[in-house]
């Protein structure tokens, strides 16, 4: 199991998963988007574009059991 210590949920961990069930294709467009309007927080916002394609195929309870402690 890939939990880690604290609170944040990782890029990293949404890249893997994205590869892993085989949205390459949806992993690499949202890992190319680019925010003018919100750069400081141009990671946060890629998360929150991968939990809603987490969410949209029903795999969003499976990556937070996963990869984020506070929903364990």
């Amino acid at each position: 199991m890939s939990v880690r210590r604290g609170d944040y949920l990782y890029i990293v961990d949404c890249y893997t998963f994205a590869k892993v069930k085989g949205w390459a294709e949806h992993k690499e467009q949202i890992q190319e988007k680019r925010f003018e309007w919100a750069r400081s927080y141009e990671t946060s916002v890629k998360k929150g574009y991968f939990l809603r394609l987490f969410y949209q195929n029903h795999c969003l309870d499976e990556f937070l059991k996963r990869y984020w402690s506070r929903s364990a």
